[in-house]
C-alpha cells in the first residue's frame, strides 16, 4: 500500500512539472491572444506595430520605420508578469533585404515611478495606440527599462556578440539567463540590411510563464458579488475590533 501511495504521488509530481515545463515553455506573453500589445515610437504606412503580435509569419507584413533609426523602437506590453526564458525576433519575412542585422533588448518591470507619477506600461501604450495618451517617445525612454547586456544565441547559424549580427538574419532567438521577470518588451533596431537601413520586423516573442497568480485578498476577507457586500470575519488571533 505505501509502495503504490509513493508511486502515485511521483505520478503526480511528475505531472505536475511536466505540466509546468509544458507552460513555460509554450507560453509567448507578447502574443495578442494573450493580451499581448505593440506600438512603434514610428511607425511607416501600412506596417503597423500589432503585426508582430499576431502569430502570423507567412505574409509581406510587420512594423516598420521607413529607415529612421532614431526613431526605430518598438514596445510590447504584456497582459500581466511574466518570467521570460527566450526572446524570438523574425524579420524580413517575404522581402530580399529588410533584415535587422543590429538590436539592443531591454525588459520593464513595473510599478515605474515616471514624470513624478506611478506609470502603468500596459495603460500607458493602451493610451498611445487608442489616443489620447502620451507620445510613444515618452514610451521609450531609458529611465524605465533594464537593458539585457547578457544572453545566449539558440538555434543554428547565427553568431554574435551582445548585441550586434555578424549578419543579416531572418529569425534570431534569445535565450535569456534565469529569473528575468518582466511585463513588457522593448526591441531597439540599431542597423538593417537594406539601402536605406529599414528593417521588417515580422514577429516579436516573448517566451516564458506567468509569474504570479492575481493578488488575493487577505485572510479573512472576503467579497460576496451577487450581494456587493464585504464580508469579513476575524482570523485565529484576531480581535473582533474592525
Amino acid at each position: 500500500v505505501c509502495a503504490l501511495i509513493l508511486l502515485c504521488c511521483f505520478s503526480l509530481l511528475h505531472h505536475t512539472m511536466a505540466t509546468d515545463f509544458a507552460s513555460y515553455a509554450n507560453t509567448n506573453a507578447a502574443a495578442s491572444s494573450e493580451g499581448g500589445i505593440a506600438v512603434g515610437w514610428f511607425t511607416q504606412s501600412s506596417f503597423e506595430a500589432h503585426y508582430v503580435t499576431d502569430s502570423v509569419s507567412t505574409t509581406q507584413q510587420g512594423w516598420a520605420y521607413h529607415g529612421r533609426l532614431d526613431f526605430a523602437s518598438l514596445i510590447v506590453a504584456f497582459n500581466g508578469t511574466f518570467e521570460l526564458n527566450r526572446v524570438h525576433i523574425l524579420s524580413g519575412v517575404g522581402f530580399e533585404d529588410h533584415f535587422i542585422t543590429s538590436f539592443e533588448l531591454y525588459l520593464w518591470n513595473a510599478p515605474c515611478d515616471y514624470s513624478t507619477r506611478s506609470f502603468d506600461l500596459r495603460q500607458e501604450v493602451l493610451k498611445a495606440v487608442n489616443g489620447p495618451g502620451v507620445a510613444p517617445g515618452e514610451l521609450v525612454s531609458d529611465r524605465c527599462w533594464t537593458h539585457v547586456t547578457e544572453f545566449a544565441w539558440l538555434g543554428e547559424g547565427v553568431t554574435a556578440n551582445a548585441n550586434a549580427l555578424s549578419s543579416a538574419f531572418q529569425l534570431a532567438q534569445v535565450g535569456l539567463p534565469s529569473g528575468w521577470v518582466a511585463n513588457g518588451l522593448k526591441l531597439v533596431i540599431k542597423d538593417a540590411s537594406s539601402i536605406n537601413r529599414n528593417a521588417v520586423v515580422s514577429e516579436l516573442e516573448a517566451w516564458g510563464v506567468r509569474h504570479a497568480a492575481p493578488p488575493q485578498p487577505p485572510a479573512g476577507v472576503g467579497r460576496d458579488e451577487e450581494l456587493g457586500l464585504e464580508l469579513w470575519w476575524p482570523g485565529e488571533g484576531a480581535s473582533m475590533e474592525r
